[in-house]
């Protein structure tokens, strides 16, 4: 409690100069833009977590930090550094060196760095030791319980582990049964059978319709000569 500091009133529906509050990301995109408000690294993107991660990638649960967190990660990066070029741009424009846009300009190129940082780290995270683990995972998916590990993982890489184990269980199927005969099935079989007698049936020859004819002839002389 600072009584030098005024009360705020509670009536009032603005937040006074220097508040600081939690939005989502789409929301603080065009106001940031714009330079109404200034953005900070969430506290799962700081130094400390990424500290954390790089010691340890693979047994990170970046899952409960947020399900789709390097995709965050990224558009936080993308939204500072348009960010920056704005400021940039408006310094050259108006050309004042006042001391709050001096100090706007050093805040903004400190989190600048921090964004560059926050982009090594989630690019070594991604494509490091926790996506050759992930993979190392999927050959064991086919026959274990693999769920301890899966739930640790964000939805990119979920997806990710999903595409190995459906290639690692093709692989397999392949392998155990990818050289055998490959049996005729049983409707074929049956269809082939029916198609064999119906060509049977009708099948005559020349020479037995001639011996047909013969024996006509001769049984009809013999009635004549009988009567």
């Amino acid at each position: 409690n600072d009584p030098l500091r005024k009360p705020r009133n509670r009536n009032s529906s603005y937040l006074s100069e220097g508040s600081r509050i939690k939005i989502p990301l789409w929301a603080v995109d065009k106001w940031a833009v714009l330079g109404y408000v200034r953005i900070g690294i969430p506290r799962h993107f700081g130094r400390k977590a990424r500290e954390r991660i790089q010691a340890d990638p693979s047994s990170m649960d970046l899952r409960s930090k947020n399900e789709r967190f390097f995709m965050v990660g990224m558009l936080v990066i993308n939204l500072i550094e348009r960010c920056s070029n704005v400021v940039a741009a408006s310094s050259k424009r108006n050309n004042n060196n006042s001391r709050r846009n001096a100090a706007h300009s050093l805040a903004m190129s400190e989190l600048l760095r921090e964004a560059s940082e926050l982009r090594s780290t989630l690019l070594s995270t991604f494509t490091g030791e926790r996506l050759r683990r992930t993979f190392d995972w999927t050959l064991s998916a086919i026959d274990d319980d693999v769920s301890s590990y899966t739930k640790r993982l964000t939805e990119m890489e979920t997806r990710l582990f999903q595409k190995g184990a459906s290639a690692a269980t093709a692989y397999t199927s392949w392998k155990n049964y990818g050289s055998r005969r490959i049996a005729v099935s049983e409707t074929a079989l049956r269809a082939t059978q029916i198609q064999s007698r119906a060509n049977i049936a009708k099948m005559v020859t020349p020479d037995q319709k001639g011996q047909e004819g013969k024996s006509s002839d001769i049984g009809g002389r013999k009635r004549r000569r009988v009567q």
